[in-house]
C-alpha cells in the first residue's frame, strides 16, 4: 500500500507543485481552471528549456500529448 501511495504522489506532484509555485506566462491556448481540475491525474510530460527559462507542461489527451501551459522559470541551478 505504501508503494502505491508513493507512486501516486510522484505522479501528481508535478501537477500540484508547478501549478502553484511558478507564475504562468501567456499560454498558447487559454485553459480554464475547471478544465485543469478535470485533467488532474492524467499523465504529464514536462519539457524545460534552460536558455529560454521556460517550462512547458504537456498533458495526455487521448493518444497524444498537448501543451497545457507554459511557465517562466526565474532561477535554476546546475
Amino acid at each position: 500500500m505504501r508503494k502505491i501511495a508513493f507512486f501516486l504522489a510522484m505522479l501528481l506532484m508535478p501537477c500540484v507543485s508547478f501549478a502553484g509555485l511558478l507564475s504562468s506566462s501567456s499560454p498558447v491556448t487559454p485553459v480554464s481552471k475547471e478544465y485543469k481540475q478535470q485533467l488532474m491525474g492524467s499523465p504529464v510530460y514536462i519539457q524545460i528549456f534552460k536558455e529560454e527559462r521556460t517550462l512547458d507542461l504537456y498533458v495526455k489527451m487521448g493518444e497524444q500529448y498537448q501543451l497545457l501551459d507554459s511557465y517562466k522559470i526565474c532561477n535554476y541551478s546546475g
